[in-house]
């Protein structure tokens, strides 16, 4: 779940380079949001798991 925020990174780090501000930052921003769903979303179904013992 990591790997599409880490591309979307990279990919705004490039374009932060060749002057492609804008694109960069809405890429920094997506790649944020993505992280902070898929955590959330992750965190809880194993927190779930360990708790209960089942999904």
């Amino acid at each position: 779940m990591l790997f599409p925020a880490l591309l979307l990174a990279i990919i705004g780090i490039i374009l932060m380079g060749k002057q492609k501000k804008k694109i960069a930052k809405v890429l920094f921003i997506l790649s944020g949001v993505y992280l902070l769903i898929s955590f959330g979303t992750c965190g809880y179904v194993f927190y779930e798991f360990n708790t209960n013992g089942k999904l």
